[in-house]
């Protein structure tokens, strides 16, 4: 779908989502968009970019598709400035592109709508895309506090499968926010020459912003981390001193058997012609399962 809109008297808004063939060969011929290019920006998985080329920036970012599903959902926006008179953006999925249009309260005060530029736009998304990681990342923070408040109570699989989900999410997040981090550093340095002083500003507001998610995200994970490898020294010492009491319980069985397969031998022993005889083995038997396990416990080895 390529859709054009002339929401800002400043520029034109071509808004493509999920293009077809035709329409690929639409933007390659009306608008001088290169197959490279093109492909860039319509890659489901393409990594976070800035290229330059024929007049063309191209800044590709990562994007939190989806809060609402269970599953984490990363997916690429893609723009293309052409001059200042026009703005290319690429979306994959209809949740991302709502994200572009929606400027900072202090921004807007600041700036006269009626001037807006497509860098300004562009500018937007970084600050609202890492505005969205920042509340995902205050929900896996939230999530890492249930978990660590439950875990040291309650080990079955169900939290343990919730551990490994929410440390999935985390390398998600922590990957596309470098990521970003890095072609904002790129992009920014190409324009430091080209902007004014409230895009400068804008720049170093997302900056900021984006260095707070990194940091958040960084000791999440380290947290994470700690959760993971404290959970898992519990489960193998657990399993060691389970281990140990079933070697003591077998050597201590071991011995009633021993007993019994030496007077079952078919020759004369003493004890055998008594009546009373088998109390007198049975209490014997007892008496050294006892001393053989106060030996063990005495050793350590439960």
């Amino acid at each position: 779908m390529i859709k054009i809109k002339h929401d800002y008297p400043q520029f034109e808004w071509i808004e493509v989502a999920n293009p077809d063939s035709q329409e690929l060969l639409e933007l390659h011929d009306h608008y001088q968009l290169n197959e490279e290019m093109l492909n860039y920006a319509t890659d489901r998985f393409e990594s976070p970019r800035y290229e330059f080329e024929q007049k063309n920036d191209l800044i590709v970012l990562n994007s939190i598709a989806d809060q609402t599903k269970s599953e984490v959902e990363i997916q690429p926006l893609a723009f293309f400035i052409q001059n200042p008179n026009r703005l290319i953006t690429f979306t994959n999925n209809l949740a991302v592109k709502n994200i572009i249009e929606k400027f900072p309260k202090a921004y807007l005060e600041a700036q006269n709508p009626n001037l807006i530029k497509p860098l300004d736009l562009v500018l937007n998304a970084f600050f609202n895309i890492t505005a969205k990681f920042l509340d995902a990342l205050e929900e896996v923070e939230r999530k890492q506090n249930f978990l660590q408040k439950t875990l040291s109570h309650h080990r079955n699989s169900e939290y343990l499968s919730e551990l490994l989900n929410v440390k999935v999410e985390l390398i998600y997040y922590l990957n596309a926010l470098q990521r970003n981090h890095a072609t904002l550093e790129q992009f920014k340095n190409a324009k430091r020459e080209k902007i004014d002083a409230s895009e400068k500003e804008f720049f170093e507001d997302i900056e900021i912003e984006m260095k707070q998610a990194l940091d958040m995200a960084n000791d999440t994970t380290k947290m994470m981390n700690l959760l993971s490898d404290a959970y898992e020294n519990i489960i193998n010492n657990n399993t060691n001193r389970s281990m140990s009491i079933l070697t003591v319980a077998s050597i201590v069985l071991a011995i009633p058997a021993i007993v019994v397969g030496f007077f079952g031998m078919n020759i004369d022993l003493p004890m055998t012609k008594g009546t009373f005889s088998w109390i007198l083995i049975t209490i014997g038997t007892t008496i050294i399962m006892i001393w053989v396990y106060r030996i063990l416990k005495h050793r350590g080895f439960f």
